[in-house]
């Protein structure tokens, strides 16, 4: 089996090592979570919470680089991230989405949102309910999704390959979901080419490091 923990994954080989035993999977009904905050919270104190989650948020330089190129800071917004295959993202009480930008003419995006959710248990519960739902994702059937192991009881880690029939190139995604105290992050990092070149363990670590930083 295909699994982009090697070193380097060839697009047009893993589609059609992964269509060999692939089936069609629907979408679980999307999980909605109460966004209400704490009675009493002025805007104030919410400002305080958004800025608290914001660093929460990963270093630019943490993010894999591809080839020499780097990500930096482009902002931040209170929607949640989106990529393929990442599913909905609760409000809770407060949520940011740290956006990062590659240098001009590069094929990478990163993004990550971190939420609060008021309590240990509604962190716990998003979190699980992303993670089941990340593999069950509607796609079409150029896209694969395969499990990937963080070796943490509280995170979890995917790979997608989208290519085209006829292809050599496709896009590359990392989904990441992990929880801490009252806090859930997911990390989204795509990119485009023929292979995805990165030493194994790197998005393993790079989950583990979101999850440790929430809170």
């Amino acid at each position: 089996m295909l699994r982009t923990r090697t070193t380097a994954t060839r697009a047009g080989l893993a589609l059609t090592l992964a269509g060999l035993a692939a089936t069609a999977l629907t979408a679980a009904p999307a999980t909605s979570y109460a966004a209400v905050p704490a009675a009493g919270t002025s805007p104030a104190a919410a400002g305080d919470v958004a800025d608290s989650i914001w660093r929460d948020t990963l270093p630019p330089g943490r993010w894999p680089h591809l080839g020499t190129y780097s990500f930096s800071r482009a902002g931040r917004h209170t929607g949640a991230l989106s990529g393929s295959c990442v599913p909905a993202i609760p409000a809770g009480t407060a949520r940011v989405t740290a956006r990062y930008a590659p240098p001009e003419d590069s094929a990478g995006r990163a993004a990550q949102t971190v939420v609060e959710l008021g309590t240990r248990a509604a962190a716990r519960d998003a979190a699980r309910a992303i993670a089941t739902a990340v593999p069950k994702c509607p796609r079409g059937k150029d896209t694969r999704v395969f499990a990937m192991k963080t070796g943490a009881s509280t995170s979890w880690l995917w790979s997608t390959i989208t290519v085209e029939p006829g292809e050599e190139e496709g896009w590359f995604g990392y989904i990441g979901v992990g929880y801490q105290g009252t806090r859930l992050t997911v990390t989204y990092y795509g990119h485009g080419g023929q292979d995805s070149n990165f030493p194994v363990g790197t998005f393993e670590k790079l989950t583990r490091y979101a999850t440790a930083r929430l809170g």
